[in-house]
């Protein structure tokens, strides 16, 4: 597939997953806010597009920090708005994984850190905690985690605190949550790799593929 055809795809894709449902205030193509598999598969292969063509990772890394941040305050602003004029079921299409204003911080934030140069022990470390992220992701989502951790024990953040504090409350309370399941994706980490579940799984699968192979 050209540039051109890979670009009109994906632009087609984002209009109709995210700008759409805000426009329209519905979730068109039943994307349950991103947490779907077809949502997953439009951010890979947006990340895969940044990678074949990394025209975007020109731009000056202090413009896509600043843009992000008046993403982030935008965000803010058009949630305040949305919550005073009683409108609150439709801030979900402004803060949801979808949304248009998320997809373009998610995208600042990847453009950022890919043109990072950083060094060899350093990347070392990123690598490890990198591995760890999907388990991050699995863990907050749990049910169990999500009631005793995350459900309602924050709203005071958005009642109490002027704009300006709220927003370094917000990016406090998630970085909190992400060392926390990072610290426990680490521990199953360490559990897995002392009983060598890998290996022998990897040894499970060959012997099942010989056995297949044979029939």
């Amino acid at each position: 597939m050209s540039k051109k055809d890979l670009s009109m795809v994906l632009a087609l894709l984002l209009l109709l997953s995210s700008v759409l449902p805000l426009v329209f205030r519905t979730d068109v193509f039943n994307l349950n806010r991103g947490y779907s598999l077809p949502w997953l598969v439009i951010l890979y292969l947006l990340g895969g597009y940044c990678k074949r063509y990394p025209l975007l990772q020109r731009v000056k890394k202090s413009k896509l920090i600043i843009v992000f941040f008046l993403l982030t305050l935008l965000g803010l602003v058009l949630r305040n708005v949305l919550v005073s004029a009683g409108k609150v079921n439709a801030l979900q299409f402004v803060i949801t994984y979808t949304s248009p204003i998320i997809v373009l911080m998610s995208l600042c934030l990847l453009l950022f850190f890919s043109g990072l140069k950083i060094k060899e022990a350093v990347g070392g470390v990123i690598t490890y905690i990198s591995s760890l992220t999907f388990g991050v992701y699995v863990i907050h989502e749990d049910v169990f985690f999500r009631s005793w951790v995350i459900s309602g024990k924050f709203v005071w953040l958005t009642t109490s605190l002027p704009v300006w504090l709220e927003l370094v409350a917000i990016f406090g309370v998630a970085f909190g949550i992400y060392v926390l399941c990072l610290c426990i994706d680490s521990v199953r980490d360490r559990i897995f790799r002392a009983l060598k579940l890998k290996e022998r799984i990897y040894c499970l699968e060959k012997r099942v593929i010989g056995v297949r192979n044979r029939d």
